[in-house]
């Protein structure tokens, strides 16, 4: 059995009772995704994204969350902007 609530995660059962459950999420999560719009092609790659995630470690995470915002084609632009709001925020 997987429980979630609030962000707090209860797993209990046989690892096949809980892998069970865990298709079935991952099922209804796709559906849920194409549902909203994505296509099926987008929504096979943030559930295998998101599992990888997962499984990093807490720096691992950190690292490639800060690789995937420096690397976006926005990166500069919104670092400049930053550096904007700074500088007014201690002209204050």
């Amino acid at each position: 059995m997987i429980r979630a609530e609030k962000g707090k995660i209860e797993i209990n059962g046989s690892g096949l009772d809980i892998l069970a459950d865990y298709s079935a999420i991952t099922e209804s999560m796709f559906e849920a995704l194409v549902g909203a719009g994505a296509s099926k092609d987008r929504a096979q790659k943030d559930l295998k994204q998101a599992f990888d995630f997962g499984l990093m470690s807490e720096d691992e995470r950190q690292e490639a969350v800060r690789e995937k915002l420096c690397n976006h084609p926005l990166a500069g632009l919104l670092k400049t902007l930053c550096d904007i709001l700074k500088d007014e925020g201690d002209e204050k």
